[in-house]
């Protein structure tokens, strides 16, 4: 009993701090305090550096020394201003073993800060549960091949009551194989090493690569052997791209025309001169070089062309009459203008403009990260019906826009006519149907107007109209699956139809037979012409999701699904801008802290970082024990 009473007695006394030791404790409470002090200053410059791309070392790692990068120096110039952190780099100075800003300790700081940043996103995954895989790859400034993964998933919070959909980059790896099997096997990998299963993924999103796309061996075949709920979806912004790119080949005065917009950007670009001339003359937009990668972009090649097509005329007629130019130039200049003062060549740069107006508008709009396949079949429906229109009357008036510029330039109104080469017949017979004979016996158009809307007009559109067709045909799986649910109350007005899809509803995750009984209930509730995240919003909103858990999940599947790849390509313009030709030895690990702090930068924000600083004494606990 005795022994009980002076442990009491000492308990007491040392939460009053009356023991022989208080001063002893109240100093390391007072040393604790001023390194996590410390320590919450160095962490949050190193979030802000990260966050702005930022390199952390110079020549030196010593502070208050020349060179010594823009990390210390920054620490430097708050130290004028903070005591705390003044009086840490003041001891540093003086040669202390421990002041945490070498650069192993960058390095440090930098993973816990991420790895808190990545165990934000997991967790708001698993929360979500189902979710999509978005990949693509890009050798770097090392000529290393960097897989960027990103997921993407719908965030329901049920204390704002609010609906996001989100694509949170995970990390990037390195590949030295880029076949689909490697490809899946990493992924999958990845997935398993953050706590995610492969059978929860719902959709799947690449570029058209055959290693990613590929019916059979591709990483899409690939996890659809292991899930075969992952809807695979080919990246919309790359599939517009490729339909550009087959409608440039439908014909030789597409190519040529191509060609010819490529070699006056070179002219003008390729002396300092000739810029400042057409800098002079092309005063609005500037001429753009053709993008060999996204065709979509080159709308600005034709615009700055087409807009300014008269002080274009004026430029290259600078260079033909003037004095002080070389014979080179003056033979250049010359070609150029005799190929672009040609009455069939503003029809195609009427055509062409109208044409890439259409695609860059829905390519671009399909890039934001909100957008979802029930919003983006829409505008593909929209687009292939404008081009179907444009093919039946775009002709008559892109000659009436070309003929309005024709007529200011003194350029004649006309088709030129060339001579057509005749081809010798393989036999007497006129009506032979052999192919060479056939061909042989073939007449030319009526006239040279017919040819050339014949001969490049309706290939182009036709070409275009059959590549929409043939790269969105997967939208016809997506519309048999969730095409109910894009407006839900017109979709229950035929309940027959209504049953078909529901009960014909291929998730294990979804009762078909209690979501259809959902849907009538729940269509009775909303207002018309709803899309799927605006009903999502109301179930949650109004806290009804115990009432619909079905239809709430089915939507939550439906917004999942990604439609395109653009947040993988963002992460590599992060990947420039951080690993560029002078930190082009950084580490993987390295690599991956920055790029995560910068792309999820709203996220890092939100980490706790007297969270990290635990974490980092624990480690450095364990690491002494």
């Amino acid at each position: 009993m005795s022994n009980y009473v002076k442990w009491k007695e000492l308990e007491a006394s040392i939460s009053l701090e009356r023991t022989i030791d208080k001063d002893l404790r109240r100093q390391l409470r007072l040393e604790e305090q001023r390194w996590r002090e410390v320590l919450l200053r160095l962490l949050k410059v190193i979030r802000w550096m990260a966050k702005n791309n930022l390199p952390f070392r110079g020549s030196s790692d010593t502070v208050f020394t020349e060179q010594n990068g823009i990390f210390l120096q920054l620490l430097e110039l708050i130290s004028d201003f903070d005591l705390v952190l003044k009086e840490h780099l003041q001891r540093a100075k003086e040669g202390t073993n421990v002041h945490y800003l070498s650069k192993d300790m960058q390095n440090k700081f930098l993973q816990l800060i991420a790895e808190a940043v990545i165990e934000i996103i997991i967790q708001k995954v698993k929360q979500a549960k189902f979710f999509s895989i978005i990949v693509d790859c890009t050798p770097d400034i090392s000529k290393q091949e960097q897989l960027s993964l990103v997921l993407r998933y719908v965030e329901i919070d049920k204390i704002t009551k609010t609906v996001e959909v989100k694509e949170s980059f995970l990390q990037f790896v390195h590949v030295t194989e880029t076949t689909g099997r490697s490809l899946a096997e990493v992924v999958v990998e990845r997935l398993t090493e953050h706590g995610l299963r492969v059978s929860d993924i719902r959709g799947q999103c690449y570029d058209n690569g055959a290693n990613m796309r590929g019916q059979y061996k591709g990483v899409q075949a690939i996890i659809l052997e292991r899930n075969s709920y992952a809807f695979f979806v080919p990246c919309s912004p790359h599939n517009w791209n490729l339909v550009i790119v087959h409608a440039a080949e439908s014909s030789s005065q597409a190519k040529r025309f191509y060609d010819i917009l490529n070699r006056l950007y070179t002219f003008f670009s390729g002396a300092t001169k000739r810029w400042e001339v057409a800098t002079e003359h092309l005063s609005q937009l500037t001429l753009k070089a053709l993008s060999q990668t996204r065709w979509c972009a080159r709308l600005q090649s034709v615009k700055a062309v087409l807009l300014q097509f008269p002080q274009l005329v004026e430029a290259l007629e600078e260079f033909v009459h003037g004095t002080k130019y070389s014979s080179d130039t003056y033979s250049e200049a010359k070609i150029l203008l005799d190929c672009i003062c040609s009455y069939p060549f503003v029809v195609s740069l009427c055509v062409w403009y109208d044409v890439l107006l259409q695609v860059n508008q829905i390519s671009l709009a399909v890039q934001t990260k909100t957008i979802d396949l029930a919003d983006a079949l829409p505008l593909v429906e929209s687009v292939t019906a404008s081009f179907k229109e444009y093919l039946s009357s775009g002709f008559k008036e892109a000659e009436s826009k070309a003929a309005g510029i024709c007529e200011k330039l003194d350029i004649p109104i006309e088709y030129p006519t060339h001579r057509i080469r005749k081809r010798t017949r393989q036999c007497s017979d006129k009506d032979c149907q052999e192919p060479a004979c056939k061909q042989a016996s073939v007449s030319s158009f009526s006239d040279t107007r017919t040819e050339f809307e014949e001969t490049f007009f309706k290939p182009l559109l036709n070409t275009v109209l059959q590549e929409i067709d043939t790269r969105f045909n997967f939208l016809k799986q997506f519309t048999a699956k969730f095409g109910f649910l894009t407006d839900l109350k017109k979709s229950a007005s035929d309940v027959s139809v209504l049953e078909q899809h529901c009960l014909n509803f291929s998730d294990p995750a979804v009762d078909g037979e209690d979501m259809l009984e959902e849907c009538k209930t729940l269509a009775r509730m909303l207002s018309d012409h709803l899309c799927p995240q605006e009903t999502l919003q109301y179930i949650v909103s109004h806290s009804l999701h115990l009432t619909f858990p079905n239809l709430l999940l089915a939507l939550q599947l439906l917004l999942t699904v990604p439609v395109s790849v653009a947040s993988a390509e963002r992460s590599f313009s992060k990947l420039k801008l951080i690993k560029n030709y002078l930190r082009s030895q950084m580490s993987q690990d390295r690599l991956n802290a920055l790029a995560v702090l910068s792309i999820e930068a709203e996220e890092a924000e939100c980490v706790d970082f007297n969270d990290v600083i635990h974490r980092f004494a624990s480690e450095k606990t364990r690491r002494k024990v």
